[in-house]
């Protein structure tokens, strides 16, 4: 019975990956497309089922761009479409379709390529003219949402044999994967192979990605770059830094995130090397991901700790160039680590009798807390978490005699990180004055773009800012332009400035991933756990449901920004719900769900992201 039990998860996930291929590969078309446009868009296929119109639910879609014209993707299965509409662009003017070939395994392949072809699609609306020329079909539209409609007609049959093939080869596969990796079946052993492979990624993607092609880099790059030659924060109104302010009217430098005087640092002693300004300023945020590497291949808590890194390769994105985003969620996931592990110094400092030693630890926590207060204020969730985590610490693993000591090295630790953030400030008024805030004012209204500036008048501004003022309801934002859709995905792998993009099944099959993996945690946690595990899950859940209605109330009252970026302080809340609760989670689906995101994620971060960020030149990174 036992060796039938060992067989009972590869059975499993041989089924599980064979009904993936029928449906998702074997099932559906496939797309090849040549196509030249004049700005970067969307090229659409819309499908309708008999009775049924087309809808935003049933298409598929791919980024396209100027300077790429071969594209490749699936579509939908063509038995169950009696109309397709094709959309070839999103702007006035022209796109040419030089070829075009829908093919579906077992069916022969509708092909566009002569203007006979090209002839079987009826224009529908916003559609000037179309014209068969040498270069290929042009699509002249007067609108932004050109259409054509096609009437697919396919001959064929299923393809038996071949699934059938196919799936055999899938089950083969697995059951030799599941003999040969015996070994490896523990996850501390090939979880660290995971974050090694991560590692590599990001250096690879730090190392062949131009500069300026990720969002806000050469803001972050001028802000640490002040810091190789400098130890104090700058005068606000320094003509020497008006280079570091973005379009909004803001400087980095005017914050008090401590990432930018460590990087700029760092940058510094790497200047013997020669390395381009980009390339340095990226090493530091390299370094630490080393970091949690080394960290994880030491310690089983720790490695259980960094789940939640395996799971999004836009966490992973974040390290790979210079930004301050990447140092947040290392320094909050360090901060978890302290309080987690027993024999952390945040822990020896809670035990330690008060000598010498002990002021050091509590001056070394002050000023680590002082950094964490320091960072974005959507890290204030995460404190705030922490905060609610330290109190549970108290009453479930703490008696009555040992709370007052408890709290009242807390308060400590809380007094030196004041002591600490005084300092930061002293120093800021001491350079710039104690009218800062009026000089940031009018630094603002001086350097922010047009679109931008509070002088602007509302209805003048850019369109994303102030919803909320503009008349535009909660409902819109929600429904019509799907906040939280976009936002899922900008968390789960998008690149460059949010143009270069996955497929829809990829983002349906990630979050599905991340939706069961939640899901099963917390429902593990609150079934088989005690009640203190219990009152975590709620706490996690309370943390996150705030931290993501704030984030919307943002979009809708100051500026409509999906970035999920913004909810990256749920990665260190993540790790203590999953330190806490693995012990009441079933090992095989706990596994099964690390292993499925992470693949989804590899897939995402080369083919979407390694293959289509553009690649800087050899002169430039040497």
């Amino acid at each position: 019975m036992e060796k039938l039990t060992d067989w009972k998860f590869p059975l499993f996930i041989g089924i599980l990956l064979s009904v993936l291929y029928v449906h998702y590969y074997s099932n559906r078309a496939f797309v090849e497309l040549d196509i030249k446009v004049t700005q970067i868009t969307w090229f659409k296929i819309y499908w309708a089922a008999p009775g049924k119109p087309f809808s935003e639910e049933r298409m598929v879609r791919v980024r396209v761009r100027p300077e790429e014209t071969h594209y490749r993707f699936f579509a939908t299965d063509l038995r169950k479409a009696e109309r397709l509409r094709i959309d070839p662009h999103q702007y006035e003017g022209v796109a040419v379709i030089k070829k075009m070939v829908i093919a579906q395994d077992g069916y022969a392949p509708l092909v566009f390529a002569t203007g006979e072809d090209f002839a079987r699609l009826r224009p529908l609306d916003q559609i000037i003219y179309t014209s068969m020329l040498e270069e290929g079909f042009h699509v002249f539209s007067s609108g932004g949402d050109p259409n054509l409609e096609l009437i697919p007609s396919i001959q064929g049959k299923p393809p038996y044999l071949r699934n059938t093939a196919m799936v055999g080869l899938i089950f083969a596969a697995v059951f030799l994967f599941f003999t040969l990796t015996a070994s490896l079946r523990d996850e501390y052993k090939f979880l660290p192979l995971f974050f090694a492979v991560i590692l590599v990624l990001i250096m690879t993607m730090s190392g062949v990605s131009a500069p300026d092609v990720h969002p806000d880099e050469y803001v972050h790059v001028a802000a640490s770059k002040y810091y190789m030659d400098n130890w104090l924060p700058p005068r606000i109104e320094d003509p020497a830094i008006r280079h570091t302010y973005s379009v909004y009217g803001f400087s980095r430098l005017n914050n008090r995130e401590v990432y930018y005087f460590l990087n700029g640092k760092a940058a510094q002693l790497l200047a013997p090397f020669k390395l381009a300004d980009y390339q340095a300023m990226r090493v530091f945020n390299l370094f630490l991901f080393g970091s949690l590497l080394l960290m994880v291949l030491r310690s089983r808590t720790k490695l259980l700790l960094a789940v939640p890194f395996l799971i999004s390769p836009q966490v992973w994105y974040q390290f790979s160039y210079c930004n301050s985003d990447a140092f947040a969620v290392f320094i909050t996931f360090f901060a978890v680590i302290q309080v987690v592990e027993p024999d952390s110094l945040f822990n020896r400092f809670l035990r330690r009798d008060r000598d010498l030693a002990w002021i050091g630890q509590l001056l070394l926590l002050g000023l680590f807390l002082a950094s964490l207060v320091g960072l974005k204020k959507n890290y204030y969730f995460f404190l705030i978490f922490l905060g609610g985590y330290l109190l549970w610490k108290a009453f479930v693993q703490y008696g009555p005699r040992d709370r007052g000591p408890l709290f009242r090295r807390l308060g400590w630790i809380v007094l030196a990180a004041l002591l600490f953030m005084g300092l930061r400030v002293g120093i800021d008024y001491w350079v710039n004055g104690l009218d800062r805030a009026d000089k940031i004012a009018r630094m603002r209204l001086e350097t922010a773009a047009p679109l931008f500036s509070p002088n602007t008048p509302l209805k003048k501004m850019h369109f994303y800012l102030y919803r909320k003022a503009r008349g535009d309801s909660l409902r819109k934002l929600v429904i019509d332009e799907r906040w939280f859709g976009k936002t899922f995905r900008s968390a789960f792998g998008m690149y460059g400035y949010f143009t270069i993009t996955g497929t829809d099944v990829y983002y349906n099959l990630i979050m599905l991933a991340a939706a069961l993996f939640l899901f099963y945690i917390s429902a593990a946690a609150l079934l088989r756990g005690p009640p203190s595990t219990k009152l975590l899950v709620l706490l996690y859940f309370g943390s996150m449901a705030a931290l993501i209605g704030t984030s919307l109330w943002h979009s809708w009252t100051s500026d409509f920004q999906t970035q999920g970026r913004y909810l990256f302080p749920l990665v260190p809340m993540l790790s203590v719900l999953v330190y806490h609760a693995r012990r009441h989670v079933p090992d095989a689906g706990f596994r099964l769900f690390l292993v499925a995101m992470f693949a989804l994620s590899v897939y995402s971060f080369v083919y979407n992201g390694l293959l289509l960020i553009p690649h800087a030149s050899v002169g430039r990174v040497l």
